[in-house]
């Protein structure tokens, strides 16, 4: 389809209740994508720009409290908001990808005896950790083998993979 924008974004989405649902081309991660000038974009992003005007720069357009689907391109639903902004409302929604891990990659289970999040990290952003596993790293750094498989020591009833 040939056209403006907004008749392409009014061609390739219906009203669904309050929602405008988008039903063109999706990218990998769920979110609508229409083609400008050459350029994919997603089809929320030229939806709040043809509703209030270009993004400024270093904000995201994200699905505001009502809205959680990511194909609804109503601007109404849409607000702009900081990569902090989108990682809160990603673990608040309970969409984060970790959030629904319930053991760490050596079996560890994450509960509140097991868990450790640091206050702050490098990065802006801290990813909780396993204390079982933390012990280990730590006493295997503070007591390097001089030889042969390590030998028994309290540590070791943490493990529950062999693979740790």
């Amino acid at each position: 389809m040939r056209g403006s924008v907004a008749e392409r974004l009014e061609f390739y989405s219906h009203d669904e209740g309050e929602h405008r649902i988008w039903h063109g081309a999706f990218e990998h991660a769920g979110y609508g994508r229409l083609t400008v000038g050459g350029k994919s974009m997603k089809a929320h992003r030229l939806a709040w720009i043809e509703a209030n005007g270009p993004i400024p720069r270093g904000l995201l357009v994200l699905h505001n409290n009502i809205c959680h689907n990511k194909a609804c391109i109503n601007p109404e639903h849409l607000r702009l908001g900081t990569h902090s902004d989108n990682t809160k409302d990603i673990v608040a929604y309970g969409n984060h990808p970790e959030a629904s891990k319930t053991h760490c990659v050596h079996g560890h289970p994450y509960d509140e005896d097991n868990t450790y999040i640091p206050l702050h990290s490098g990065f802006g952003w801290a990813k909780r950790q396993c204390k079982a596993c933390n012990r280990i790293r730590c006493y295997a750094h503070d007591h390097p083998a001089t030889s042969g498989p390590p030998k028994a020591n309290r540590y070791n009833s943490l493990l529950i993979s062999p693979a740790c």
